[in-house]
């Protein structure tokens, strides 16, 4: 049995003990929606009538995930169920949280709270699809509404608007228009929003197969001119390259980290901004160090001429990872966009890289300091004293290793390290 199979009949499970026992339950949100489309199916949520507390009785292993917006998780013997009581939610507070919610008996009113219309269908433990608010009409039109009026739902939760434009890159949507006026109207909302949950949408749309619409979508939105924390983009940043063919370059890139620097090459994001602008979208650090580690080396080999030698200097000083991923950058790229980007090459060496660029990696004898058949201690005594010309002489000297002008043999190595210390002294 495949962990779909084997998930929907763990998830019935769930359903037939709750109507077991005198109460309604259905599928509902995304697994209806992905179900309907034929997609990977991820997980698969239940809505019920009844209260928190049923819910916690009827099963021995439950989690209590939000009870005070109605949610228990349900742990079967391979997967977990998040089982809601139906609800409708009041007043919300900060653009984004209901003050309160309320428990309800019937489905449509549970289904009517809730954001756009694909996402307001249920699934009967038989397959019937309930949808009172035409969702898989839309769907079949490819169309992205609001359940209801769209002015309201993105003033109880802004964050539906950076949702309506995953959801529309993501399943290659048109937005609706009134769902496309309300965005428009309440965008400035967007700030009531935290910046990890920006981020987290974002992210999604550059990893998703679509990211070309998702930018677009940014750019007419102009979303990301009014977030939490100034990033500090100009408006004419972003609409430089609105319906400009740079972006069909994202479709030829799988890898989301890759298409973040496009991204903030095309937004012409200078070097030392990149950590502060990146920060305040609460990237991940590491991600973060890689995204810079690649504009380092543009600049780098900007500043260089174009060459193996040149392209096996970076791999020492910036690492591996990021010259493989500027490679992989360049081979989505279309000649024409180079100097538009401020890629200073031109197309011969541009080819040359996308032909021998991994090949001039794979050709480095060795990479990283340690790999070097000396140490620190082993020339220490070179100046009678330990310093950060330590550091100096031996990223020289595996410079020199990996160039393959110095063989790594620790005598070797030492001879040439006096050289370089008596270059120092001189200059003393």
């Amino acid at each position: 049995m495949n962990d779909l199979i084997l998930m929907e009949h763990e998830a019935s499970e769930v359903i037939r003990e709750l109507k077991k026992h005198g109460y309604e339950a259905y599928y509902v949100g995304g697994y209806v929606r992905d179900k309907f489309l034929k997609r990977t199916i991820k997980d698969i949520d239940i809505t019920t009538s009844a209260y928190p507390s049923i819910v916690m009785d009827l099963f021995s292993h439950t989690i209590p995930t939000g009870l005070q917006h109605g949610t228990v998780t349900v742990v079967m013997e391979q997967f977990h169920f998040e089982v809601t009581t139906y609800r409708t939610e009041n007043e919300y507070v900060d653009h984004r949280r209901p003050k309160e919610v309320q428990f309800v008996n019937k489905l449509i009113d549970d289904l009517e709270r809730r954001d756009f219309t694909m996402n307001a269908m249920a699934i009967d433990i038989h397959g019937k699809i309930i949808d009172p608010f035409g969702g898989k009409k839309d769907l079949n039109s490819k169309i992205l509404r609001c359940v209801g009026d769209p002015l309201l739902r993105f003033s109880e939760d802004a964050l539906r608007m950076m949702r309506a434009i995953r959801f529309a890159a993501e399943y290659d949507l048109q937005v609706e228009q009134n769902t496309w006026n309300a965005i428009l109207l309440h965008r400035e909302a967007i700030k009531h929003i935290a910046m990890e949950r920006i981020y987290a949408e974002l992210d999604r749309v550059m990893e998703g197969s679509n990211t070309k619409k998702g930018i677009q979508l940014l750019i007419d939105s102009e979303l990301m001119n009014n977030t939490k924390e100034n990033l500090h983009i100009q408006k004419s940043n972003w609409s430089a390259f609105s319906g400009h063919n740079v972006l069909n370059s994202f479709q030829s890139i799988h890898e989301g980290t890759i298409k973040w620097i496009l991204l903030l090459l095309m937004l012409k994001i200078e070097t030392n901004q990149i950590k502060p602008l990146l920060k305040k979208l609460k990237f991940p650090n590491q991600k973060i160090m890689k995204i810079y580690a690649v504009k380092q080396v543009i600049n780098w080999l900007n500043e260089q001429t174009y060459s193996e030698k040149s392209w096996k200097e970076a791999v020492i000083i910036y690492g591996m990872d990021a010259l493989k991923d500027l490679r992989t950058l360049l081979n989505a790229l279309d000649h024409s966009y180079l100097s538009w980007l401020l890629l200073k090459m031109n197309e011969e060496e541009l080819e040359i890289i996308q032909q021998k660029g991994m090949d001039w990696i794979e050709e480095i004898p060795i990479k990283h300091l340690r790999e070097l058949e000396i140490s620190g201690n082993d020339i220490v005594n070179l100046k009678q004293k330990s310093g950060p010309w330590i550091r100096i002489v031996l990223n020289q000297l595996l410079t020199e290793v990996a160039l393959n002008e110095l063989e790594n043999k620790q005598k070797d190595l030492i001879n040439r390290a006096a050289q370089i210390v008596r270059g120092m002294n001189e200059y003393e």
